[in-house]
């Protein structure tokens, strides 16, 4: 959340006034949720995910906010309870793992429009899954994400496409934006060599997260897999590693 911020200058993009509905696909620890709903007191926050990430303690002590599980992993939305034109903004990051294959994104793109209000926004933010300036190791964890990736078709592409996602679906003033941020501490200025260390280690803990996936499609051992993952975070700032992040916004049409 604090690189998303830091990265992008504040929590939305988009022009949001007095909104009655938010919704936070794939909250996560909701913290995005809760920053929202004291910035706008008289609108109801809805996070969606599995109720196992989630603060729990959170839906008692703010009371504009709602929690919503789904079982988003196994082709779940959590959207069907929301009425047609209900919504005023949803927003989406890093949820590309669970979108896969790439089919899920039109399909949930869909049941987005349906629920949005005429007029309504939808946020996405998305990392690319390709790196640049790799090092030698690196390049081997990205040849076994190549092996991970294909066992749970995921595109390499979509993340980079997903304007002509929203715009095959319906959606109208579709922006696309995209920064290139450093992996580990190698640029020059302050700000984005603290930029670096948070990319660095939130990509470090990305692979450590999908190391019995990688083990498993790979035929590794996870002693194999740790020492190989350890040397390619070291060697980004030798190789000056970076990764693009992206953004996306539309909106419905209106009537």
């Amino acid at each position: 959340h604090y690189l998303l911020k830091r990265t992008w200058g504040r929590n939305y993009q988009i022009p949001l006034e007095n909104p009655s509905l938010i919704i936070d696909w794939c909250c996560a620890t909701a913290v995005w949720d809760i920053e929202l709903a004291f910035e706008f007191p008289n609108a109801k926050v809805v996070g969606i995910d599995y109720e196992s990430v989630t603060v729990a303690s959170l839906t008692n002590t703010v009371k504009n906010f709602s929690f919503h599980n789904a079982m988003i992993h196994q082709g779940e939305t959590g959207l069907k309870e929301f009425g047609d034109n209900q919504v005023d903004y949803i927003m989406m990051r890093d949820v590309w793992l669970v979108n896969a294959p790439a089919c899920k994104w039109t399909n949930l793109l869909k049941e987005i429009y349906r629920i949005l209000k005429p007029g309504g926004y939808i946020e996405i933010y998305e990392q690319d899954t390709n790196f640049k300036s790799m090092g030698p190791n690196l390049t081997i964890l990205e040849q076994w994400s190549d092996r991970f990736y294909e066992a749970i078709k995921v595109d390499r592409d979509t993340n980079s496409e997903l304007g002509s996602y929203l715009k095959n679906a319906g959606y109208t003033n579709v922006k696309e934006k995209s920064i290139e941020l450093p992996i580990g501490e190698w640029p020059d200025s302050k700000d984005m060599k603290e930029t670096g260390y948070l990319q660095k280690d939130i990509t470090e803990r990305r692979f450590r997260e999908s190391k019995r996936w990688y083990c498993k499609f790979n035929n590794l051992t996870e002693r194999e897999y740790t020492k190989t993952l350890i040397q390619a975070i070291d060697e980004c700032d030798d190789y000056k590693t970076s990764v693009l992040s992206f953004y996306f916004s539309a909106q419905k049409p209106t009537l």
